[in-house]
């Protein structure tokens, strides 16, 4: 991010070489010199100036000292004097060239002292020194802060091979800055996000942001990343479905993900694949790692979600804190059964789509679709007609799964499993059915079904509990719930 220069070259005040060191002096704009001979005054005007140095007789001094440490800061600070170093790499080799890069130099070094009062701000205790320097960048940004540099001195200004430098001093105590609080802070970066402001990153705000605005700046987040990377990234920050399945061959390879990996290509992998825990947790971790808690919290906990890779849910589970684990309807019992068991599919032609449902027992957060298929429709004449061929509407069934996975359709695939008596190959497809529209009877008391044939008849009597809650079953849904909470009670 450019910080605004305070000083345009027009107006630079002059200077004048003396040894290794150049002291800036008032513009000529503003007064003429006597005619008794110029180069004597100004000597005369430099003596007074060095007698009386705001920046302490023993400035150079404290320059020769510490000149590695002043060299290798932006800001660096000793016996009251502030020193700031810029540099700029030269263009061309043409002299032209290198006075351009030395003014650059100043400019930018004149611009280090901006960052001076970062060290007096009260910053939250998860943020590290990356961050803070990255907010108070983004806070002189927004509220146009301004620094007056007329007391500052050219200490020393040079080339290299690799461009030019140069060091500015001025007195602490007449380093006027604007004042910033941890308060005004948060209060000017959110008022700007709220104003859509696009030069703002809003994983720095959500940093900061009061547990109210969270959500507001998460939204602004994700749509800055939706712009950018596509509908799933965006999606998939804000918690909701996505619109496709990801490629199971997709998701093998991010196993040997390379922790390394840029943050934007993380986000294109996500675009592709989204709610992959590998990706979320190096995304988290990442985050982490450069004081972005609250950032990486999000990512842990969509990792945390498609148990499409055991090991790194559990990693990114382990990050979350108990109030994020908790959830209004789960089904954690089910899936502890799942997760023991080896399904049998063979004679089954799984595409993709059934593949990875089978695979991550259901839990992938898919948006639900209305549009029914050819395949779905032959698929009911099929099942209800008054000699149902079961076998055959299972396959247009898996067919129009693969077309495009709907809460029906994810139902009737589990439903024919069941019938076919494969309870447990069952319980994924009627997982994600569930997963994909909560609200549904059919898929909950096939679920019911499925898990008294299995014998663990405390869950069907529990689910059919939560499934007479609801008011709009089917008669075939009810009957399924109060006969087996009858059969308990018996």
């Amino acid at each position: 991010m450019k910080i605004k220069r305070e000083h345009s070259r027009t107006k630079e005040p002059k200077q004048i070489k003396m040894r290794s060191e150049t002291v800036r002096l008032p513009s000529t704009k503003y007064f003429s010199l006597p005619n008794i001979g110029r180069l004597k005054y100004l000597f005369l005007l430099l003596n007074i100036c060095l007698s009386y140095n705001c920046l302490g007789e023993d400035i150079r001094e404290i320059y020769k000292s510490n000149k590695h440490q002043i060299h290798s800061k932006h800001i660096f600070v000793k016996d009251g004097t502030v020193f700031a170093y810029g540099f700029s790499p030269q263009l061309s080799n043409s002299e032209m060239s290198k006075d351009v890069a030395i003014e650059e130099a100043k400019d930018i070094a004149m611009s280090n002292f901006l960052l001076y009062n970062i060290f007096k701000v009260d910053w939250p205790a998860n943020t590290n020194q990356s961050l803070n320097e990255s907010l108070y960048r983004e806070y002189l940004s927004i509220t146009g802060g301004k620094v007056d540099l007329k007391n500052a001195a050219l200490v020393e200004r040079g080339f290299n091979e690799s461009g030019a430098f140069c060091v500015m001093a001025v007195d602490e105590s007449l380093l006027k800055l604007p004042e910033v609080s941890y308060k005004d802070l948060v209060y000017a970066l959110t008022k700007v996000a709220i104003q859509y402001d696009n030069r703002l990153n809003y994983s720095l705000i959500l940093e900061i942001c009061s547990d109210a605005d969270f959500s507001s700046i998460r939204t602004f987040f994700a749509k800055q990343l939706g712009n950018t990377f596509g509908n799933n990234v965006q999606a998939l920050v804000l918690g909701n479905p996505v619109d496709q399945m990801p490629n199971v061959a997709a998701i093998s390879k991010t196993n040997r993900l390379n922790p390394n990996t840029s943050f934007p290509d993380l986000y294109k992998l996500l675009q592709s694949s989204p709610y992959d825990p590998v990706i979320c947790y190096t995304m988290g971790k990442k985050y982490e790692d450069i004081g972005r808690v609250k950032t990486a919290s999000i990512f842990y906990e969509r990792g945390s979600v498609f148990l499409i890779n055991q090991e790194y849910n559990k990693m990114c589970l382990a990050k979350l804190s108990p109030q994020v684990k908790q959830k209004d309807v789960s089904f954690d019992d089910v899936l502890g059964l799942l997760k023991k068991h080896e399904f049998d599919f063979s004679g089954f032609a799984l595409g993709n789509n059934a593949t990875v449902i089978a695979k991550s027992y259901g839990t992938y957060p898919l948006a639900d679709s209305r549009n029914l298929d050819d395949s779905y429709i032959r698929a009911e004449e099929i099942f209800y007609s008054t000699d149902p061929n079961v076998s055959e509407a299972h396959k247009l069934y898996l067919l129009s799964l693969e077309n495009k996975p709907t809460a029906k359709n994810c139902n009737m695939v589990g439903c024919c499993f069941r019938i076919s008596g494969k309870y447990m190959e069952a319980f994924p497809f009627l997982l994600q059915a569930l997963k994909i529209d909560i609200n549904q009877f059919n898929p909950l008391a096939n679920l019911v079904v499925c898990l008294e044939k299995t014998g663990h008849i405390a869950m069907a009597k529990k689910y059919s509990e939560i499934g007479l809650k609801t008011s709009e079953n089917s008669d075939w849904a009810n009957n399924i719930f109060k006969g087996t909470i009858e059969k308990q009670i018996k």
